[in-house]
């Protein structure tokens, strides 16, 4: 059989060399919105979900690493693959191309797969053997012999938590609703690398709502709002009203473990819905582009910018506005003009992008034909530099123009996470004694949520960028403390999170910076027994007892597409633990299931068999037990009911008919 390996480009990030910028960070949030606000910027790295997608749908075994080392991805081109499949961008095209050349030297039978808004670069077709070109999953299937016509499934994918001032925020699902985008913005890839067409994956709001159902499974309720997070990946997710209209009959009965949401919606597609219908479906936060007033764009025509954002964050709804800086018409002064307005806009984050004529796009064909595109790398149309002759302005004044845009915006509106809070604090006071109860609930969610950042508040007044915006925070504490009252939890919370950046602080100082890099990331699909494999596990040594072992084998039920598990001889604390790293360790990177087989387990400590199962419980919809049927009543009793929320049988025959 056929094995594949699909890949982001290699690490590291941020280094300037002939790969890369400084600029191009694997940290979107922090490289986009907050670069500019120090301990107040929002880190973390984001997973590849595209990659993911098109390995869910596929029958092909398949591994798929994201952020790998060069020296990562040659070990594992040396398992021996029969594809290797490259997602990239036209900034991370020279990546690419060595990876390409590199696949050739290890791995020379491996044919090489480029695919991403990369391969709207002209040269892309002369560094791979395939490239593909719009939608993954049916190239993919095409390519590898696999029938096209399968009905597609959304993968469980998950932004891990990003950190802000060193606290975990809480991870969300991400979820793919479509491709592309007919508003044809000039600049925009995303637009024409689609034809400028929309392409739903999932088509009605009922199938986003099931993916939510189904993330929910592994995706913990977050601890101070009792609510769960989702990212929706589509261009203008708010454009299509019938399907967020029913997407919004189900998430406004969601009460008991409300469904909060992110997404991108053009002013236009916005404007279709009232504000409080939109807090009702649990929009948390939405990104418009602003991109400059005195540009036409249809989808701002006639539309008050200010008013919309504020009735958006009067009612809990934060909002992410991103402006184009350099058009013909910029001037110093215009231009400076147009970043006021942005922050005018007091919008929770903002984003300012170079005009960069990306390949594909109508402005990189104007300005090819004009002769103005700078003789640069492809790694410099990242966005952050400027890659035409302007004009009016030189390419370093106005990546200078820009970086002051993002300095100017901390100092005058302060950090996003206190413009954040005061979205949660005005939608709380909005929604609080609404008649609706999932408005009510919403408030409810905004109330725990700003009395769990009481604690951020003395660092955030420490820290902040000057006077001004350090008695904006203080006066917003007071009428927090004023709303929600101070806890004793919440004082020492706060100390901690002060020791914390203090400590953060003088590290900075006397440490040399390190660019922050993502750790590997190694996910299996449909791999072979050996990614997890049988085992003799020690325990704690004994008295009289001269092997204290836990022998694990595995083996797959192939009518299931299960692995099964085999437990034999003593489960301890220690047994327990090692073996719940082993199963792990192979949940977070398979999308597989698991039969544990406890039967031939002869010495049992209950306490380590329960603390196993917690650990495991987040993972309980792809896990099945087989117990001793004489032993199942005893070990449920002893475990306190936390077994339950697992399928259990007594022998694999019953386990295989209830599937069947």
């Amino acid at each position: 059989m056929k094995k594949l390996l699909l890949t982001t480009i290699f690490r590291p990030f941020g280094v300037d060399d002939q790969y890369g910028n400084a600029t191009t960070l694997a940290e979107f949030h922090h490289t986009n919105l907050t670069s500019a606000q120090g301990i107040f910027s929002l880190r973390g790295a984001n997973p590849n979900l595209g990659l993911h997608f098109i390995a869910g749908n596929l029958q092909t075994p398949t591994v798929i690493l994201e952020n790998p080392s060069l020296d990562e991805f040659k070990q594992e081109l040396k398992k021996g693959y029969d594809y290797v499949g490259i997602n990239f961008s036209p900034t991370t095209f020279g990546k690419t191309r060595k990876m390409c050349e590199v696949t050739k030297e290890v791995s020379p039978s491996s044919k090489t797969v480029i695919g991403g808004y990369g391969t709207a670069v002209p040269e892309a077709d002369t560094i791979a053997d395939h490239v593909c070109r719009g939608e993954g999953v049916q190239f993919m299937r095409k390519l590898l012999g696999e029938p096209i016509d399968r009905p597609l499934k959304h993968p469980r994918v998950y932004n891990p938590a990003l950190k802000l001032m060193g606290i975990h925020m809480g991870k969300a699902g991400l979820i793919a609703a479509g491709l592309g985008c007919p508003r044809a913005c000039e600049f925009c890839l995303t637009s024409y690398y689609f034809n400028c067409k929309h392409l739903p994956i999932l088509r009605t709001g009922k199938e986003i709502y099931d993916v939510m159902i189904d993330q929910a499974q592994e995706l913990p309720l977050k601890k101070r709002t009792k609510t769960r997070d989702y990212l929706i990946i589509e261009e203008d997710f708010l454009a299509d009203k019938k399907r967020v209209d029913e997407l919004a009959y189900y998430t406004k009965k969601k009460l008991d473990e409300p469904v909060m949401f992110a997404c991108f919606g053009a002013a236009a597609s916005i404007m279709q819905y009232d504000v409080k219908e939109l807090a009702a479906m649990g929009l948390e936060c939405v990104w418009v582009g602003i991109e400059s007033p005195h540009q036409y764009y249809k989808k701002l025509k006639g539309i008050d910018l200010k008013q919309m954002i504020s009735s958006l964050q009067e009612h809990g709804i934060m909002t992410i506005s991103s402006m184009v800086l350099g058009y013909d018409f910029h001037t110093e002064e215009s231009i400076q003009q147009d970043i006021d307005y942005l922050l005018s806009l007091n919008s929770t984050f903002n984003q300012f992008m170079l005009y960069t004529p990306l390949p594909g796009t109508p402005l990189f064909k104007k300005a090819s034909q004009e002769g103005r595109i700078l003789n640069l790398p492809w790694k410099d149309f990242d966005g952050f530099h400027f890659t035409m002759n302007h004009p009016h302005i030189s390419p370093q004044r106005m990546e200078e123009i820009q970086r002051e845009g993002y300095r100017k915006g901390f100092h005058k509106l302060g950090p996003s996470i206190m413009r954040a809070l005061e979205a949660n604090y005005k939608g709380y006071k909005t929604l609080k004694d609404a008649d609706s109860p999932i408005l009510r609930k919403r408030a409810e969610g905004h109330h725990k949520s700003c009395q769990f950042s009481l604690a951020l508040f003395p660092a955030a007044i420490k820290y902040a960028p000057n006077d001004e915006i350090r008695r904006k925070i203080k006066a917003m504490q007071a009428a927090f403390i004023s709303e929600f009252g101070l806890s004793s939890k919440t004082i020492w919370s706060s100390r901690y999170v002060s020791a914390k950046l203090a400590l953060q602080d003088i590290k900075e100082k006397f440490v040399p910076a390190k660019i922050p890099q993502p750790k590997l990331g190694r996910y299996c699909y449909r791999m072979s027994p050996d990614e997890l494999i049988s085992a003799e596990l020690a325990g704690k040594k004994l008295d009289g007892v001269k092997n204290n072992i836990l022998k694990i084998t595995v083996d797959e039920i192939e009518k299931i597409q299960a692995k099964l598990v085999i437990c034999k001889g003593n489960l301890d604390k220690l047994t327990a633990e090692k073996i719940s790293k082993m199963l792990i360790h192979f949940m977070e990177r398979s999308s597989g299931s698991l039969v544990l087989d406890f039967r031939e387990i002869t010495n049992i400590d209950f306490l380590a068999m329960r603390d196993l199962l917690k650990r495991l419980e987040k993972y309980r919809q792809r896990i099945k037990l087989i117990f001793q049927e004489s032993h199942i009543e005893k070990i449920i009793t002893q475990l306190e009911g936390k077994i339950e929320s697992f399928e259990i049988f007594d022998c694999r025959e019953k386990l295989l008919q209830s599937l069947a």
